[in-house]
């Protein structure tokens, strides 16, 4: 019976890996006085610390890299118009890369912080998880439910 239940949380787990990430680790760039901001962070908002930053053009070559600091925070001067990704890795399997472009134009005193990278912002990404505290309480009334009728049959 404990075979069922193991194999159970394994098909569970590879269903929906995300229920069993410790951190998600996320990244947001910003264009501010004529420099590239990256913040990385992780989805409880805490600082990734340390994380190593690298700054690649369209063509995959390196532009710019370092590391942040005890804030999560890396700047550097703003790259030429057009299309960068960013790549951070925090260590322990925390990774994360995404697009950003930056614009031909800068920000102006009424907009004084440019987001240009692509997806989540650091706001929607800490948010409130209610997608996944529904999945994991959805995961543990299943194991719940499972154990219960696994000792019914013992």
């Amino acid at each position: 019976m404990r075979f069922g239940l193991h194999f159970i949380g394994v098909i569970v787990a590879l269903a929906c890996p995300e229920c069993v990430w410790a951190h998600a680790l996320g990244v947001e760039c910003s264009l501010r006085g004529g420099k590239v901001h990256v913040e990385a962070f992780y989805d409880d908002d805490t600082p990734a610390q340390f994380a190593l930053v690298e700054i690649r053009d369209s063509t995959k070559m390196l532009f710019a890299n370092g590391k942040t600091d005890a804030k999560g925070l890396w700047s550097f001067e703003a790259p030429p118009p057009g299309n960068y990704e960013v790549f951070v890795n925090a260590g322990a399997g925390h990774a994360v890369q995404k697009a950003l472009t930056v614009p031909a134009r800068t920000p102006t005193v009424e907009s004084p912080k440019l987001v240009i990278s692509q997806g989540q912002t650091r706001e929607e990404f800490t948010g409130f998880p209610i997608i996944k505290v529904g999945i994991a309480l959805g995961t543990l009334a299943l194991f719940t439910i499972a154990f219960l009728i696994a000792r019914r049959r013992v």
